[in-house]
């Protein structure tokens, strides 16, 4: 939905932040700032005291769904990969309010982490959205986090832990309300841009049916969270 991109291109301008869209490697735009409607399901329905980790974050631009979360770990190898011989610094990334980076592979983080005396894995939930990797990655993320997401275009979402269930049924009704042809075609078919504006203003108003936190784009959903209980965030 359009509206949690949204949502994060007014955060990147509040924390004047544009400037990071401007570097000349950068392959995301304002109207299409991250892929999957993964990331949308799992920041209305997973906790707040949970820690997100994000692996294969790219320049964590979805990072801003996650600022009420305990913490936002992005993790991604591209500022190694990217960097030029001309220009030896690590390419730009979003800086979330809660957030770090880990700048390097899937596998080393993993590495890393197991060796981390802080890490509570059942207070942690991965998000991995459109990253090529092996099974191997796959099973290991699985087999570490009890609560994961993973999805990739054309094969199917695979989620299991805390609230298993209801980020796949949110993930299916994102994804069925998403209109899949251009503007140009919708111009010259307004019977099917009319479907799929019904399915969006339908699933739009439903939202809170779904969620477990503030929808962010919605202003009246958000809470004081200062004044929160925490029964109420573990809810």
């Amino acid at each position: 939905m359009n509206d949690f991109n949204n949502y994060c291109l007014s955060r990147i301008k509040e924390t004047k932040q544009m400037s990071v869209l401007e570097e000349g490697f950068v392959e995301i735009e304002p109207s299409s700032l991250y892929m999957g409607e993964i990331y949308n399901a799992v920041s209305i329905i997973v906790p707040y005291n949970y820690t997100i980790i994000d692996s294969g974050a790219y320049m964590g631009a979805q990072g801003f769904l996650f600022e009420n979360h305990k913490e936002y770990i992005a993790v991604d190898s591209y500022p190694i990969t990217n960097k030029t011989q001309v220009d030896s610094e690590s390419p730009k990334s979003f800086v979330i309010k809660n957030g770090k980076r880990y700048d390097g592979f899937i596998q080393d983080f993993l590495r890393d982490i197991k060796r981390d005396a802080t890490f509570e894995p059942n207070a942690t939930y991965v998000v991995m959205n459109a990253v090529p990797v092996r099974d191997e990655t796959i099973n290991s993320i699985l087999s570490l986090f009890p609560n994961a997401a993973i999805a990739y275009p054309g094969t199917e979402t695979i989620t299991q832990g805390i609230f298993e269930k209801e980020i796949m049924s949110l993930v299916l009704a994102l994804e069925k309300a998403k209109c899949p042809y251009s503007n140009y075609y919708l111009k010259k078919n307004p019977d099917v841009k009319a479907y799929y504006d019904k399915l969006y203003s339908e699933l739009k108003s439903n939202l809170r049916n779904y969620a477990k936190n503030p929808i962010p784009f919605l202003k009246e959903e958000f809470l004081d969270l200062e004044n929160t209980d925490e029964e109420d965030l573990e809810r």
